[in-house]
């Protein structure tokens, strides 16, 4: 008899002493039992290591259980498409088919952003295994620059303009309890993106004609009509001849680059119907990403690639990848200024006649450079970057016509004066905001310098940017009517320019204009706003300046005043706008960013008002209660607009607690501690700005921070970023501020 390493079972049990005799031990023969050697469990190491086998091991079942599930799939496909918004949004329910596998450590200098349908496309850093860091879990960022604040995120550069550097030193210099409570987006991120739907499968529905047709037309009727980069009748043209292919069929160059234009258009088609809370849209950028591996796209360009690019880098920013945008279009800008699109082209005319198809290839280059131009300073003002485009003295190319389609049809010859409309088109929107981004260029080049808290260079920064303001208002004015402000202005000039049929009369007697209009003559609107915001906003913690003359006091409370002004008109016309516009995805994204914008700017008053114990805040928290009404609105149509929410409530609530909600301040309210350990009143823009860039302690219970300390630490860690002072050339300066001009409409001869 071999004897076994361990007792039987019912000796175990009834704890006797076994002779492990087999087949049956003595104990069992003398009493008669069953003698049976259960093999002794596995001690499960409670490892990091043994957790993540187990997973791999779950997640490879639940795949070949699922891809063995006919009735599965033929669910996931069948798709009508008269069902294909409620379908697609039950589809990417299955994404309990597989968690999201966050993307693992990075080294300082390094960034990488994903999503969850690129479950392949892992980080070039994810074998990084420096002990001390944390896992990628938040080094997700948001598109809007607003709430990247968490101790380990991205490494990227946010500037001044950006909210990023306002909102880590309002968490930093704050007390503990409300500092700690600012949400991080990444995080939010996490909870709505851990699933991955991953099916071998997928590709029928992508492929499925009906839904393809659902997204291309929604692409314009809605992206298109306020961005319009392709020409919509060759891209039509194309799709429908076009045939079904997959990533592993062999194309030629020029078919490749229209399958990468074709599924951008798709992704951004799908994410206009469908919103952020399904993944269909990041799976056609998937797919993309597949088709630009098949060629080397840095060895050749057409338009239709150029278009592309334009296309993701605007997309991925409202998919939260605002350093996958900023490459996408610095390889934009470049292709562009190789095509010479920044030049404008003089044909041969016959009596400034023309023939149509002639002056619609002007009109497409011209469509091209302009959108790319405005996305480009868009996306440096957002996240406070130095501009990198083409300066403005180098730039010819006349703006967009204001033309339809349909004019330039044919090969006959056409006059451009003949077929101008007095009306608003699509390209007229893009002639506003292309104008627009002329100006900004002149500003946001004085904005981002360097400055100090020293008095002269403060009184000349406000003489000075109290000059920029005046290209901001000669803007405005410069607007047709139906572009003004004043809703009883824009409707009149509509009712008088446009004919019947572009617009209808309500029952009531209102007026119903296309849907594309309103978002379109608001962003514009908000945007010369949102500027004028960026411009005197650092003048409310650069305003304790008791050596000002009167005179340089008297213009420092005309910039705070425009500033208000301008951020409670923006806050005032966004919960209109919620409020009586039909909302998707599109217009959200960009109410949700010019609101949030704005309402930091009472929040900013009101610790201000706090700092100087006069604790009179209660019309500040009026405007931030409309502009947190307005966000939480639109939060079913953007995700971010939960989190800012949060946000506000956490920076609001302290400021309630002390200063009563307005009422006049006691005795008791000089007991309470302060809300910010750091008056704002001491601080530079630069020393703001380093908030975004530097970590440094700085919970520091003094009145005033050593910005001089972190001054030596930014410029040692970070020489790269010295070179701010060269943002603005000196061909500029001397275009806005020559000492001879005496008319603030001749400082500045591109705008107009």
């Amino acid at each position: 008899m071999s004897e076994q390493p361990h007792s039987c079972d019912f000796c175990r049990f009834r704890k006797l002493k076994c002779s492990r005799e087999t087949p049956v031990c003595s104990s069992c023969i003398r009493l008669g039992r069953k003698c049976v050697y259960t093999p002794r469990a596995k001690r499960v190491p409670l490892t990091k290591t043994y957790v993540q086998q187990l997973r791999d091991r779950i997640h490879q079942l639940e795949s070949l259980v699922y891809n063995k599930n006919s009735d599965t799939s033929r669910s996931l496909i069948a798709c009508r498409a008269s069902e294909v918004t409620s379908n697609a949004r039950e589809i990417v329910k299955l994404d309990e088919l597989l968690p999201f596998e966050d993307f693992h450590d990075v080294d300082d200098l390094d960034w990488a952003e994903g999503d969850p349908a690129s479950n392949e496309d892992t980080s070039p850093f994810a074998n990084s295994t420096d002990a001390g860091t944390e896992s990628n879990e938040n080094n997700l960022i948001d598109g809007m620059g607003a709430l990247t604040v968490g101790d380990n995120l991205s490494h990227s550069y946010y500037g001044i303009t950006s909210t990023h550097g306002i909102l880590k030193f309002l968490e930093n210099s704050g007390t503990s309890e409300s500092s700690s409570k600012i949400p991080h987006f990444a995080s939010y991120l996490n909870e709505n993106n851990k699933l991955l739907l991953k099916s071998e499968k997928i590709h029928i529905l992508l492929d499925n004609k009906q839904h393809q047709d659902e997204f291309f037309n929604s692409f314009f009727s809605t992206y298109h009509r306020c961005f319009p980069v392709v020409n919509e009748s060759i891209i039509r043209s194309h799709y429908i001849k076009s045939t079904s292919v997959t990533v592993t069929d062999s194309l030629n160059f020029k078919d490749t680059v229209f399958q990468v234009l074709l599924n951008t258009i798709f992704a951004i088609g799908s994410l206009m119907k469908l919103g952020e809370s399904t993944i269909i849209d990041l799976l056609y950028y998937k797919r993309v990403k597949q088709w630009l591996q098949k060629k080397n796209i840095l060895e050749c360009c057409n338009y239709q690639l150029l278009e592309s690019f334009v296309l993701l880098g605007n997309y991925v920013q409202k998919r939260n990848k605002p350093n996958t945008a900023w490459n996408y279009h610095g390889i934009a800008l470049r292709m562009a200024i190789t095509f010479g699109l920044h030049r404008e082209i003089h044909p041969n005319s016959v009596d400034s006649q023309y023939r149509a198809t002639v002056l619609e290839k002007l009109e497409r280059r011209r469509r091209l450079w302009w959108c790319l131009y405005y996305f480009d300073i868009g996306h440096c003002v957002t996240f406070g970057r130095p501009l990198h485009t083409v300066s403005l003295e180098s730039i010819d190319v006349l703006l967009p016509s204001n033309i339809e389609d349909s004019d330039l049809g044919g090969d006959s010859m056409i006059r451009m004066d003949k077929i101008s409309k007095p009306y608003p088109t699509i390209y007229d929107s893009l002639i506003q905001e292309a104008k627009l981004s002329r100006v900004s260029y002149a500003i946001y080049s004085v904005i981002t310098k360097s400055d100090t808290n020293s008095i002269p260079q403060i009184g000349q920064k406000i003489e000075r940017y109290l000059k920029l303001n005046d290209l901001i208002v000669d803007f405005a004015n410069s607007m047709p009517e139906y572009f003004k402000e004043s809703d009883e202005i824009a409707v009149r000039a509509i009712k008088t320019l446009c004919p019947i049929s572009w617009y209808e009369i309500t029952l009531n007697g209102e007026i119903k204009v296309p849907k594309w209009f309103p978002i379109s003559r608001h962003k514009t609107i908000w945007r010369y706003r949102n500027i004028q915001i960026l411009m005197f906003r650092s003048f409310i913690w650069e305003s304790n300046l008791d050596e000002l003359t009167d005179s340089q006091r008297t213009d420092l409370e005309r910039c705070l005043d425009i500033c208000y002004e301008a951020a409670t008109y923006t806050i005032s016309s966004v919960s209109s706008f919620v409020t009586n516009e039909e909302l998707d995805t599109h217009s959200a994204w960009y109410s949700t960013y010019f609101l949030f914008q704005a309402v930091l700017v009472p929040i900013l008053f009101c610790v201000r008002e706090i700092n100087t114990q006069r604790h009179d805040v209660k019309q500040f928290l009026d405007v931030i209660e409309l502009a947190n009404s307005s966000l939480k609105n639109l939060r079913k149509y953007n995700m971010l607009a939960t989190r800012l929410v949060e946000t506000i409530d956490t920076l609001v609530i302290p400021i309630t607690h002390i200063g009563g909600h307005g009422q006049n301040s006691t005795s008791n309210d000089r007991a309470q501690p302060q809300m910010y350990h750091s008056d704002l009143r001491h601080l530079s823009s630069t020393a703001i700005n380093l908030f975004s860039n530097i970590e440094v302690d700085f919970k520091k219970n003094e009145s005033q921070l050593p910005t001089d300390e972190y001054f030596d630490n930014f410029l040692t860690n970070e020489a790269s970023n010295m070179q701010e002072d060269l943002v603005i050339p000196d061909f500029l300066n001397d275009e806005l501020f020559p000492e001879d001009s005496t008319r603030h409409g001749d400082m500045f001869p591109y705008v107009g």
